[in-house]
């Protein structure tokens, strides 16, 4: 959400003396983060109450600062009231989709809320299905069919504190934005979600084949396991195939010794190697240019500096993923294919349908480059290609809107 000014309240109320408390209080205020609605309005009220009625020029820099709040805050509440809304927000609030240098901003689309997301994701399923248009071999056939009817059977999954899920049982899940809207509350939503995509008015899963092993996650030992169509997911939610901060896409590696076999690092290579040595041969790599940022935008002035802050990272994403690709090469062979920011979005009805054309696709693209690695992919089953593409290729994130009700057999523990 957005402050009313880039001027902190320290800073507007110039020479104007205070009392110490209220001081400390603006302190307080201005040090809150911009999604912290609730706390900022809790903060507010209680400087107006100990201001002095002589302090009327201060009353009313108070008074716009809440009334400014109350607004943000009303508007999360109605957002969070419907399925679309938290894609309203997402549009409104987002610095992405409004960036004027993201060539598929909201109004180079001509669309805004679900409908934009809705004719992103309808793009990027379109171009995975022309480029896969030559694809009419029986095993592809026969697989599309295989793989659409096997992740129809996989999960969604989020991680959780154990001591959260009792609450969670009794009121739902709720994304940030309900969160705030509700009450106010901790959560571990950053920066670059609460400004760059604005996805806060989401429940954030992972999406995995049932069988899967529990994670190691940061977020807790208790996870909720839903079906995709129990979730919501297929109904009114939307997939990232990659988390947009960081877009760390899996580098492929090879191993050449009999039998053929294909894994991928995300992180170091040098660590992978080291444990991984047989593993020497680089099949893709994600590549992306250095961008020059074009001047400064008019509208960081009205920011606050964390929005700012915001502002300048993603201009700079943009102007680095303007030419984003994923490199395929094996010797001499060398192949390339788009991977750009604005596909990576699947919504709703889309998501199947766009996952098993990924999977298809990448089976093409390395079969280019490398016959015998195809091959090897090719003598995968359903499952595996799945996960393949889930822990190898991309690493979706799911989102429904809202919250969504759980019951205590969809909650499981790690020990």
């Amino acid at each position: 959400m957005q402050r009313r000014t880039a001027v902190p309240l320290a800073d507007q109320l110039g020479t104007a003396e205070v009392a110490d408390d209220v001081r400390e209080e603006i302190t307080t205020y201005d040090g809150l983060r911009d999604s912290q609605l609730t706390l900022q309005q809790a903060t507010l009220e209680r400087i107006r109450q100990l201001l002095p009625e002589s302090a009327g020029p201060v009353h009313e820099l108070v008074r716009k600062e809440l009334e400014h709040v109350a607004g943000e805050l009303d508007f999360l509440r109605r957002a969070s009231a419907t399925d679309e809304g938290p894609y309203e927000l997402m549009t409104r609030q987002g610095l992405l989709w409004s960036e004027e240098s993201f060539p598929m901003n909201t109004e180079a689309v001509g669309k805004t809320g679900k409908a934009y997301f809705d004719e992103l994701s309808a793009l990027n399923l379109e171009g995975m299905e022309k480029e896969n248009a030559a694809l009419t071999d029986p095993w592809s056939d026969s697989m599309r069919r295989d793989l659409e009817q096997t992740l129809r059977g996989f999960v969604v999954r989020h991680y959780t504190e154990r001591d959260r899920v009792p609450a969670m049982l009794g009121e739902g899940m709720k994304s940030k934005a309900r969160i705030e809207a509700d009450s106010g509350g901790a959560h571990n939503t950053q920066p670059y979600d609460d400004h760059v995509l604005a996805n806060t008015g989401f429940v954030f899963f992972y999406l995995e084949s049932r069988s899967d092993g529990f994670r190691d996650s940061r977020f807790g030992d208790a996870r909720v396991t839903l079906g995709l169509e129990e979730s919501g997911l297929l109904s009114k939610g939307w997939v990232m195939l990659t988390d947009f901060y960081s877009r760390d896409f899996p580098h492929l590696m090879v191993k050449r010794t009999d039998p053929t076999d294909v894994t991928s690092f995300t992180k170091s290579k040098r660590e992978f190697l080291k444990g991984k040595p047989e593993f020497k041969d680089q099949l893709r790599t994600f590549k992306r240019d250095s961008g020059v940022v074009p001047e400064t935008s008019e509208r960081a002035a009205e920011m606050s500096m964390e929005r700012r802050t915001q502002l300048a990272h993603v201009r700079q994403q943009v102007q680095d993923e303007r030419n984003a690709r994923q490199e395929y090469r094996m010797g001499p062979v060398r192949a390339e294919r788009p991977e750009l920011l604005q596909q990576n979005v699947l919504v709703g009805a889309d998501i199947v349908p766009g996952l098993v054309e990924r999977v298809l696709a990448e089976v093409a693209r390395i079969s280019e480059v490398d016959p015998k690695t195809g091959e090897v992919l090719r003598g995968k089953n359903a499952e595996e290609l799945l996960r393949f593409l889930l822990k190898d290729v991309i690493r979706p994130q799911a989102m429904v809107p809202n919250s969504v009700r759980i019951a205590e057999g969809d909650v499981q523990y790690k020990n």
